[in-house]
């Protein structure tokens, strides 16, 4: 279970790394809020 939660926080610090890189682009705001939900 501890590997499974690990990934899991991985993938969602990968989430929020990219929808803040990708909020500079245009349409960058979809992106961070995707990213905010998929943390949610």
């Amino acid at each position: 279970m501890d590997q499974r939660r690990q990934a899991l926080s991985n993938l969602q610090v990968g989430l929020v790394v990219t929808g803040t890189a990708k909020m500079r682009s245009k349409g960058g705001w979809l992106v961070a809020l995707d990213g905010v939900s998929a943390l949610v």
